[in-house]
């Protein structure tokens, strides 16, 4: 391998309409940065960086694990932050978007937010989507909701916070990859284009370019990513010895996106 070649950068290339989820902090700040960073570079539209425990009740297994693995390695909440602004700047250098998924608990004292960096968004995820925030926020609320509510007859759109875009389930239960979508994913999707303009974004059981394809096709702006991309980091790369060369993360990171770039190619 050719360790003196640069990675291909998001500028150069169209952006996936994807977004992946990592866990700050797994298994370490260093390489937590690195995977955030090489898939800035490879394209992706939205980074959804969680905070452990952002969803104890929510996240499968794997994601469960890799919030383990963060605080093992002793991270704190000014690790998380100061990495979070690493990724972040070299993120909206290159056109892609930065989310941060957090539980309220995590934000209730000021001098605590006041340490985040300025993001696109933040998924307060025990955070009713009926329910505006009851502090302030330091970056626009990501509208995280479920099919569920929105085909509710009662639903009556969003409440009065600022949101920069809708996360809208595709399941119920608990996150991971494998799981079957309902028929009723683009009746919600059209439901909430009639209360917003926000883009749409549609996760949980997403692990395949073919899920990529059916969110587009309900008429998402795109898919979100978490299981099956933890997974495949735990045992292609964490589960391996230590790489030698930050190229070898950034060619399997690339490797495992291809296939998502080509079942796009002519849409």
């Amino acid at each position: 391998m050719n360790t003196t070649q640069a990675p291909p950068q998001a500028s150069r290339r169209s952006k996936l309409p994807l977004g992946i989820y990592w866990t700050l902090g797994d298994p370490n700040v260093l390489m937590s940065q690195a995977i955030a960073q090489s898939l800035v570079d490879h394209g992706v539209a939205l980074l959804e960086l969680g905070l452990p425990f952002s969803d104890p009740l929510l996240d499968g297994t794997e994601i469960q694990q890799s919030h383990h693995r963060a605080l093992a390695s002793g991270l704190s909440f000014a690790d998380a932050c100061a990495c979070l602004e690493h990724v972040t700047a070299h993120a909206h250098r290159n056109g892609t978007q930065v989310s941060l998924m957090t539980a309220s608990q995590l934000l209730f004292d000021e001098a605590r937010r006041s340490q985040l960096p300025k993001l696109d968004g933040l998924l307060v995820t025990d955070l009713s989507s009926s329910r505006s925030s009851p502090f302030s926020l330091p970056s626009p609320r990501v509208y995280f909701v479920s099919q569920e509510v929105v085909l509710d007859p009662d639903f009556r759109g969003l409440p009065s916070d600022d949101f920069s875009m809708i996360y809208l389930t595709r399941l119920q239960g608990i996150t991971g990859s494998g799981q079957q979508a309902g028929q009723t994913t683009a009746q919600a999707v059209q439901r909430l284009v009639q209360w917003t303009p926000l883009p749409i974004w549609l996760g949980f059981g997403i692990s395949s370019p073919q899920d990529l394809e059916s969110c587009l096709d309900a008429g998402a702006h795109g898919g979100i990513i978490g299981s099956a991309f933890v997974s495949f980091v735990r045992q292609q790369i964490l589960d391996k010895p230590p790489s030698t060369h930050p190229e070898d993360l950034h060619e399997a990171l690339g490797q495992w996106l291809a296939p998502f770039r080509r079942a796009l190619e002519g849409r």
